[in-house]
C-alpha cells in the first residue's frame, strides 16, 4: 500500500499540483476518488484527479495557470481544470471540504472506495480511510458510505453498477 500511496503522491501532475497549491497558499490540498483508487489497486487510469480544499477557485486558478490550462467553473462549488501532460488529456476536479475536515467530508463521499484520502502536504503520505474503504477494496466490494447517500442521490444506484463493471467487483 505505501508504494502505491507514494507513487500516487509523487506523479509527476500531483507534485505540480502540490507545488502550485503550495505557493498559493491553498494548502490543505486532499486527493480523493478514483485516482486513488485505482492506484491502490495497482490499475492504470485515466488522468482524472479529484481534489477537496478550503478555496477551490484560488486552487483553481492556480493549477490553471501552472499547467496552461481551462478553468470551467461545473457547479455553484465545484471547478474543473482541464489540461494537457505529455501528450495525456487531463483534468483536475476541486470541490470544497464538506464538514470543513477531511474526514467528514469522506463520510459524505458515495462508496467506501471512493472515499480514501491522502494529504499533498504529507510525504510520506498517510491513507485516510474513515468508512473502511481499503477494505472493501481487497474485499472487491462497492459499498455505500451511509444509506442516506442514496437519498441524496439516486444516480449513485447507476453509478454503483458502472463501477462494480468497470472494477470487476461485486455490490453489497
Amino acid at each position: 500500500i505505501q508504494r502505491s500511496l507514494r507513487a500516487v503522491r509523487h506523479h509527476p501532475v500531483v507534485e505540480q499540483i502540490a507545488l502550485a497549491a503550495a505557493g498559493r497558499g491553498c494548502l490543505p490540498v486532499y486527493l480523493v476518488g478514483g485516482f486513488l483508487r485505482d492506484a491502490l489497486l495497482r490499475r492504470p487510469g485515466a488522468l482524472d484527479i479529484d481534489l477537496v480544499c478550503a478555496d477551490p477557485p484560488l486552487l483553481g486558478a492556480a493549477l490553471a495557470q501552472r499547467f496552461a490550462g481551462t478553468i470551467v467553473h461545473l457547479a455553484e462549488r465545484l471547478w474543473r481544470v482541464i489540461f494537457a501532460h505529455r501528450q495525456e488529456r487531463g483534468q483536475v476536479d476541486i470541490g470544497p471540504l464538506r464538514g470543513g475536515r477531511i474526514l467528514e467530508d469522506l463520510r459524505h463521499r458515495d462508496f467506501t472506495v471512493n472515499a480514501l484520502a491522502i494529504s499533498l502536504e504529507d510525504d510520506p503520505p498517510r491513507l485516510m480511510d474513515p468508512t473502511g474503504g481499503l477494505r472493501d477494496l481487497k474485499a472487491a466490494r462497492i459499498r455505500v458510505t451511509t444509506p442516506e447517500v442514496l437519498t441524496e442521490d439516486p444516480l449513485r444506484l447507476l453509478r454503483s453498477i458502472r463501477l462494480a463493471a468497470q472494477l470487476g467487483f461485486r455490490i453489497e
